[in-house]
């Protein structure tokens, strides 16, 4: 059915009139005397059995959670994150940056904030052509000095092309442990890291669920420069047209009131650059798309989910994010990348359900991705067809399935990311390699390359949750993993990578060069799937 609601008036108090009882618990002042409803609250009971002025948990010596940084343009912006704070404990945090020498180059002052428990800081005038270390100290009873938690991380400088790891979709393991993905990853040694979206699926404890993937990231984010993106799961829905049928600034798609939203894009996106048009929605939720300049690069992190409109003759962007993208496609000096949550065609052909494998060709999974609607996704790539010095690639997830495509009639190349834990959704794509093909809504694209979750997965499992207490061979066959993205003035690569059998194995890798001469686009397509069901050897 098609979405109709009208926007929300939220009256009273955030966290005892908007919140349901019981929700965002760790997020609450008297979070310590609450008892704890989190589904499977074992998951996060190390926050409860801390004591004040103690660490995180038994196997940690510190109190610091992570840390998340973008450095670019001589700015320094950093995000410090803490466990829900007693209200015995100190609320004040510092950050020392150091150059190459280990001489102190900056010492910065933070106040840790209520409900979200992080703070902020910013450092400008660093120089671009040095790498930096820094040190976090924390000093959590004002009576005594000497007890002092550290976390210290690197800041490497900026070199002309950076490999980019992109990554997303955090589903549930039966464990918080993510060391087998953070050692993938740093085995690529990037030099910018992107967190595509889904960092969580715990609706009813948005706040928690971020700072849980944050934390068992913590030994990777703190030594690379980090780009949070915020998709549907991240707000507490699945599926969002953030206009709906209304206004495209309206925020009438959204579920949850803005003032828990708000505290979570400032503990999640504030480290990002500033916003490149500071405004909020119709329903007061702030906006956040950007842009983040790393040495020949310039990428464009922007937002879909907040103007997204339900009509076939609807906005994607909104009108002044298309008119800001223009001008960001204007300057011809640098290579420009786009960042966006979710795909700008409907490449997904099945999905597996309760039914089996069953067509993705209509409704509201189809619907999801940016290939629809249709008008909105005409006038974003539209915009991208003379976009900076060299055709322009976008980088995308959500969909938890690995994928490139090429729109040939744009002379655009996008790359999905899988996602990092596929035990929520498994989607499929049964296109046939490197033709020219519509998509369900009339979108023409080639399919690159794709994994596809291995069919003895599903016939063994048959549903994606299932498999959460699998061996690491069958997760590695279900397509957990993550985009390595790479490129230079002639061509770019992805390669989307495993981890959970070691952490060299890649699923795909596929290269575009920039000038590449793409076909014709089809005349008349073939259809993009069987209407309800697969090939053959994927029936259930």
């Amino acid at each position: 059915a098609e979405c109709t609601s009208e926007p929300v008036i939220w009256n009273g108090n955030c966290f005892d009139d908007q919140i349901g009882a019981g929700h965002e618990l760790t997020a609450r002042l008297d979070w310590f005397s609450r008892q704890d409803t989190f589904v499977g609250a074992s998951r996060r009971s190390y926050l409860f059995d801390r004591q004040a002025f103690g660490p995180l948990s038994g196997n940690d010596n510190t109190m610091i959670a992570g840390a998340l940084y973008t450095f670019s343009e001589e700015t320094l912006r950093m995000t410090i994150m803490f466990p829900p704070l007693y209200p015995t404990e100190s609320k004040r945090a510092q950050v020392q940056v150091l150059d190459s020498s280990g001489a102190p180059r900056a010492w910065r002052n933070c106040n840790i904030k209520d409900h979200s428990w992080h703070c902020r800081v910013r450092v400008r005038d660093l120089s671009m052509t040095q790498s930096y270390t820094y040190r976090i100290m924390y000093k959590p009873n004002t009576n005594d000095g000497s007890l002092v938690y550290t976390l210290r991380g690197s800041i490497p400088r900026q070199q002309g092309f950076p490999k980019v790891a992109t990554v997303g979709c955090f589903g549930q393991d039966q464990t918080k442990n993510k060391q087998k993905l953070v050692d993938a990853i740093r085995a690529q040694d990037p030099d910018l890291i992107v967190l595509q979206g889904d960092q969580t699926y715990f609706h009813d404890d948005l706040l928690y669920g971020f700072f849980e993937t944050i934390y068992s990231l913590r030994n990777l984010l703190k030594d690379f420069p980090t780009i949070v993106q915020m998709d549907d799961q991240d707000y507490g829905t699945a599926n969002l047209w953030g206009a709906e049928n209304d206004d495209e600034v309206s925020g009438a798609g959204f579920a949850k009131p803005p003032c828990i939203i708000n505290i979570l894009q400032d503990l999640a996106m504030g480290h990002n650059p500033y916003p490149a048009r500071p405004a909020t929605l119709q329903n007061g939720i702030t906006i956040h798309y950007s842009n983040y300049i790393y040495g020949s690069v310039d990428f464009a992190f922007i937002e879909a989910r907040k103007f997204k409109n339900w009509s076939p003759q609807g906005t994607i962007l909104g009108a002044s994010q298309e008119e800001w993208l223009e001008n960001y496609c204007d300057d011809n000096s640098k290579i420009k990348v786009i960042l966006s949550q979710t795909p700008f065609s409907n490449v997904v052909t099945n999905y597996v359900g309760a039914q089996g494998v069953r067509s993705n060709a209509a409704g509201v999974t189809a619907k999801d991705s940016n290939g629809y609607p249709v008008s909105g996704r005409e006038s974003f790539m539209s915009i991208l067809q003379n976009c900076g010095r060299t055709a322009a690639t976008i980088l995308s997830g959500d969909v938890h399935v690995a994928l490139s495509v090429s729109y040939d009639d744009y002379g655009v190349m996008e790359c999905t990311s899988p996602a990092a834990i596929n035990h929520i959704f498994w989607r499929l794509s049964f296109l046939e390699k490197n033709v020219p093909l519509q998509d369900s809504f009339g979108n023409n694209l080639r399919l690159l390359d794709v994994y596809n979750v291995d069919q003895n997965v599903i016939d063994t499992f048959r549903t994606p949750f299932r498999t959460r207490a699998a061996s690491d061979e069958t997760k590695h066959l279900r397509g957990d993993g993550f985009l390595i993205f790479t490129l230079d003035e002639s061509s770019r690569t992805c390669a989307a990578h495993g981890y959970r059998t070691g952490p060299q194995h890649i699923y795909w890798e596929t290269s575009m060069p920039f000038d590449s001469i793409p076909p014709p686009p089809p005349t008349n397509p073939p259809a993009s799937a069987p209407p309800n069901g697969a090939p053959p050897g994927y029936s259930l």
